[in-house]
């Protein structure tokens, strides 16, 4: 029985058996709609970022008290169980007849996720779209940036000139940045030739640091044997289209920085400055990507310009080098996005740095570094 409900969903739920009779109330904004054993229940929920329903199977812990003694009961998720959104059947009107059409069902941000193995890394297909990649006029003025004396003129011109890109094929990206998880489990498979150290801030689902574009490469070889599929570093077109989520703010959630939505020194986490964060410990962006603005600079498929000039408009990646590059070969890598280390003004959707990291380069120097890592991509039934 639910009361003092406040929103979308009940403040308050007091618990009665068959009988009617009080077994307790849980203060959980949830709403019991079957359960399963004397301690454990489904319950439904509404994401308030996305407004989609929400089933989870939770527990109930008794602290010390009877089952009549009136006390509030704690609910708690269980650990062992994911979120499953309840998903309506979506449509999408055909342009050419005008009828609504089914299409599949959407994942809570509206965008389908799979696995192409089990220890592979969840993925997220996006729509074909178009955007403007780049800074936009205005938001140096608008963030204070122009003022900011840590921000060096070459940081500034990395950024621009704005380009519209069009990606007009499938892509899907990784959910998550990849996990020392995922790492160790292609080093144990002997994908992987190297395991990185953790810094002592522990493994598990914290972002994979301290590895090269190189290191990258093979485990996305790993992954295309493991496979089938031509897995890939996304390119820094494909990366800003994840990271926008069809916003134009300098983040996704907007201009300002706000405090505890990212990881970074001065964004006001408990891991600033610090350390990683678990991936997944800050709210996901409206196509359901977690991280992409910080935790830590993820590397991508470009070789590194000084700017924007020339850059290819249809989500490929830039391969050439600048002009005068000893061979004609790609020697710096390009990364997105800010780190745990990295200044405020780094968390934007238009960060992009490099120019100084060799595709060897490791960042494990054992007093610094580890602030840099990667996710995957890959096109979905063909090539860009």
């Amino acid at each position: 029985m639910a009361r003092r409900n406040t929103g979308l969903a009940p403040e308050v739920i007091d618990i009665l058996d068959a009988g009617g009779q009080y077994l307790g109330t849980i203060g959980l904004p949830v709403l019991p709609v079957a359960f399963v054993s004397e301690s454990r229940f489904v319950g439904m929920r509404v994401s308030m970022a996305t407004g989609q329903l929400l089933l989870s199977l939770y527990e109930v812990r008794e602290e010390g008290h009877t089952r009549d003694d009136g006390a509030a009961r704690e609910a708690k998720r269980t650990s062992t169980e994911e979120e499953t959104p309840i998903r309506p059947e979506p449509s999408e009107r055909n342009v050419a007849t005008g009828r609504e059409t089914a299409r599949a069902a959407p994942n809570p941000a509206g965008l389908r996720e799979f696995r192409d193995c089990p220890a592979c890394p969840l993925m997220i297909q996006l729509l074909p779209g178009r955007y403007l990649m780049g800074r936009p006029d205005g938001e140096e003025e608008r963030l204070g940036m122009n003022r900011n004396p840590d921000r060096v003129q070459f940081s500034r011109d990395a950024e621009r000139p704005q380009l519209e890109v069009e990606i007009d094929y499938r892509l899907a990206v990784g959910k998550y940045e990849i996990t020392f998880d995922e790492w160790d489990h292609c080093v144990d498979s002997g994908g992987c030739t190297y395991r990185p150290t953790d810094r002592g801030w522990g493994r598990g689902n914290r972002p994979v640091i301290h590895v090269s574009r190189q290191d990258a490469e093979e485990y996305i070889a790993w992954l295309l044997d493991v496979t089938g599929e031509a897995y890939r570093l996304p390119s820094s077109a494909e990366w800003e289209y994840a990271a926008r989520a069809g916003t134009t703010t300098a983040r996704w959630w907007g201009d300002e920085l706000g405090t505890g939505l990212a990881v970074c020194d001065g964004c006001g986490s408990r891991w600033d400055e610090a350390s990683t964060a678990p991936v997944g410990s800050f709210s996901a962006n409206p196509w359901g990507l977690h991280d992409m603005l910080s935790n830590v600079s993820e590397l991508v498929a470009d070789c590194w310009h000084d700017s924007y000039e020339g850059h290819p408009t249809d989500g490929s990646p830039r391969l050439k080098p600048p002009p005068g590059w000893p061979d004609d070969r790609c020697r710096r890598a390009t990364s997105r996005g800010g780190a745990w280390p990295f200044f405020t003004w780094t968390v934007r959707a238009a960060t992009r740095s490099g120019g100084n990291v060799t595709f060897e380069e490791r960042g494990d120097h054992p007093s610094a570094g580890g602030s840099r890592g990667f996710r995957v991509a890959r096109t979905v039934g063909g090539s860009p």
